[in-house]
């Protein structure tokens, strides 16, 4: 890998987990002890929409029970909100609180802002 990738990632994650810059929720995010949790909010920062509740499950590489811990641990801290279904009154999707979006957007925009800049050159 070329060293200047190399650089730009380790700069990436140093500000990411030791950054003295980012709020308390982030920090306390990236230091949560389990990667499921982490696994939860990036399937459902990337996906356009609700995400079923049963397809985040299936996604994750832990039992349904394990999932369900995680789930409800990121709902008790307000990472996430729980959709409920008016037909039967089942939590059926989930989603990222707006307090969760605007901590991952400002992270995202202080990581940008205090990293090196990397510029790739594009080949023909």
């Amino acid at each position: 890998m070329n060293n200047s990738i190399k650089t730009y990632m380790k700069d990436v994650l140093d500000n990411a987990y030791y950054g003295e810059k980012e709020t308390k929720a982030i920090r306390r995010l990236l230091r949560l002890d389990n990667n499921h949790h982490l696994a939860v909010l990036f399937l459902l920062s990337i996906k356009v929409g609700l995400l079923n509740v049963s397809d985040i499950k299936k996604l994750l590489t832990c039992s349904d029970r394990q999932g369900d811990i995680v789930i409800k641990r990121l709902v008790d801290d307000n990472y996430i909100n729980q959709v409920v279904s008016d037909d039967d009154k089942r939590v059926v999707h989930l989603e990222l609180s707006d307090e969760t979006i605007n901590e991952l957007s400002g992270w995202v925009i202080n990581i940008l802002r205090n990293t090196k800049n990397l510029t790739f050159k594009g080949g023909h």
